[in-house]
């Protein structure tokens, strides 16, 4: 075999091991990147889902004299609200009405136990999730704390393995190996070349992406409304017994503006 063929073969197998050094880094690159981008999508729905909860509370609160009001009322459903009780959305009153009652404080405590429950489903919705129709008709997950808070400490990781794993230095590197005699010409250049791998790796590092709720939810885990019935028909009762006028407009402002939305 002349010396010619055998040229051509190592040419050819460096070609093939550039080729497929090069499918290796910017393919994992390009998965991860497509991953981080899904993981972001998710977390601006669950920042919309997130808007709804405080919405809701929002309303349920203008149901209530004022802020030592709400947070009597949790403290009656033995719950600790949280950031929720300074929630400062705009009310959220699709959906929920006030139910037919002959006593006017009924009406008024029944409205209260409405907009509770649509508060409650929407925080179980927020933290869990629910299961709804994606495309094609299948059945998907809604994007719930739970879900994205795991996939964020397992992307993070990926993330982290990634950058200390496959440097861009360490490609380079590898590069550079294939070729003996350009591997001598630069072994001079070693040490500025020290320099410019690491603000390599440094720039085009992945950064970790931001969990959801880090700190602290927007909303604790909140009973469902019939588990508490009682205790807020009682809370709606005292309070009209307290101030009838006051609950009495605050049910009509509720109307007025359910009727504009």
């Amino acid at each position: 075999m002349g010396g010619k063929s055998l040229e051509s073969m190592a040419e050819g197998l460096m070609t093939e091991t550039l080729t497929e050094a090069a499918t290796t880094f910017f393919g994992a690159r390009k998965a991860l990147e497509d991953e981080i981008e899904l993981y972001r999508r998710r977390l601006g729905e669950l920042e919309r889902v997130e808007a709804e909860v405080l919405g809701r509370a929002a309303a349920l609160h203008s149901l209530l004299p004022g802020p030592a009001a709400v947070r009597d009322f949790y403290a009656a459903l033995g719950v600790d609200p949280g950031p929720l009780a300074e929630a400062s959305a705009r009310p959220l009153r699709e959906g929920v009405r006030a139910p037919f009652a002959l006593v006017p404080w009924r009406r008024y405590a029944g409205l209260l136990l409405a907009a509770y429950g649509a508060l409650a489903e929407a925080a179980d919705t927020y933290l869990h999730g629910r299961h709804a129709h994606g495309p094609g008709g299948r059945k998907v997950q809604t994007a719930n704390v739970d879900q994205l808070r795991d996939w964020c400490g397992a992307l993070n990781a990926r993330i982290e393995a990634l950058n200390r794993d496959q440097p861009p230095s360490g490609t380079m590197s590898f590069v550079r190996g294939l070729d003996p005699a350009r591997q001598e010409r630069s072994r001079l250049a070693d040490a500025p070349l020290v320099d410019y791998a690491a603000s390599l790796d440094s720039e085009l590092a992945f950064a970790p992406v931001s969990c959801p709720a880090a700190q602290r939810p927007a909303t604790p885990g909140l009973p469902p409304a019939h588990a508490v019935r009682d205790a807020v028909l009682a809370q709606g009762r005292a309070l009209w017994a307290a101030d009838s006028a006051g609950a009495r407009a605050r049910a009509a402002a509720w109307a007025r503006a359910r009727g504009k939305s």
